[in-house]
């Protein structure tokens, strides 16, 4: 089972991305992003993700995690240039650090792509958990580029992960924007207040913490 977890978590966006129309966008982030704070209550481990201004959710059903992405207004499942996913897996898949996720996923995206290029930006602990922050680009063999912002969080009982995902290599304003974005998402635990407390979703990290 072990085994079987560790290949579902090496697959990247290949199959969602390379199939849909190769419309190209700007890559930008919505005005209002970086100052926008979700309360949530949440109920367990949660990765705590504030919503865009403008963008819609869009629920997928998966075998063994919870699967949620989020499109700009305008944009569809069938027709999109950028999505933000969040990924849920139920248990935590077999992996023991969060750096084994970008490991297993730059060796599973490189085989598909032309050229590629992977980077880690922040990795360590955050509110006590394992945390890795990276970023990669890939080009298609029809020449299309794909790029992703991607933050993985080994929690207790889940692994977390969230990835800012284009259909080009952004401009450098976007990859700010949304690494912006990122560190202001982290995960907690209600019940376990000492080691995870919580807050408000992108709210900065001085802010009182929530309790039940």
């Amino acid at each position: 089972m072990a085994a079987r977890n560790l290949a579902m978590v090496a697959i990247f966006s290949i199959a969602l991305c390379a199939p849909a129309a190769a419309q190209m966008g700007m890559g930008g982030a919505p005005q209002g992003m970086a100052g926008q704070v979700v309360l949530q209550s949440p109920e367990g481990e949660t990765m705590m993700v504030p919503l865009p201004d403008g963008w819609m959710p869009y629920q997928r059903e998966a075998e063994e995690k919870d699967e949620r992405y989020v499109f700009p207004g305008g944009q569809e499942p069938s027709d999109w240039r950028e999505a933000l996913r969040q990924e849920t897996y139920r248990t935590t898949a077999g992996i023991t650090r969060a750096d084994r996720v970008y490991e297993l996923r730059s060796e599973s995206d490189a085989n598909s792509c032309v050229s590629f290029d992977s980077r880690v930006l922040g990795e360590g602990p955050e509110n006590g958990y394992s945390m890795v922050l990276w970023r990669q680009v890939c080009e298609l063999a029809d020449g299309q580029m794909l790029a992703s912002l991607n933050k993985t969080v080994l929690g207790n009982d889940r692994l977390h992960i969230l990835s800012m995902i284009w259909k080009q290599d952004p401009p450098t304003r976007s990859w700010t924007q949304w690494t912006n974005y990122m560190t202001g998402v982290y995960v907690c635990d209600p019940g376990r207040v000492e080691e995870h407390p919580c807050r408000p979703a992108g709210a900065p990290a001085g802010m009182g913490g929530m309790r039940r």
